[in-house]
């Protein structure tokens, strides 16, 4: 990695009902067996209103972070982002959620299958 910086677009199709959540995340301690627990997040919350854009609220996370923003088109979410990573990062623990919100607090996710096993690894070159 030769600038340290690392450009993410990161589309979760499928949210076919407003009022709900949807987070990317890392996991500083690139720990794929335990991702969950530690796991940093960008959430988004989805508008009851379509007509709205959906909201990001940027926080601190071990990484810095530019260009936060975020997008709901066609049942879409899609996450833009660039986080700054130690330039010798050669692996990134990462993982995604969605869940509804309870008016504008968010639910706690599935934990079938599908969401205990949505996180993987990405080898950076």
């Amino acid at each position: 990695m030769a600038t340290g910086n690392l450009d993410i677009a990161f589309r979760h199709p499928k949210i076919t009902s407003t009022n709900r959540w949807v987070a990317w995340a890392i996991n500083p301690k690139n720990d794929i067996d335990r991702a969950m627990p530690g796991a940093q997040a960008l959430v988004v919350v989805v508008p009851q209103k379509p007509i709205l854009p959906p909201s990001l609220e940027q926080g601190n996370i071990t990484y810095p972070i530019t260009g936060l923003r975020a997008t709901y088109q066609n049942n879409e979410v899609t996450i833009f982002a660039t986080l700054t990573l130690p330039k010798s990062t050669k692996s990134l623990v990462h993982l995604w959620q969605d869940a509804p919100l309870s008016g504008s607090t968010p639910q706690a996710h599935d934990t079938e299958y599908d969401n205990t096993h949505s996180k993987e690894t990405i080898i950076i070159a």
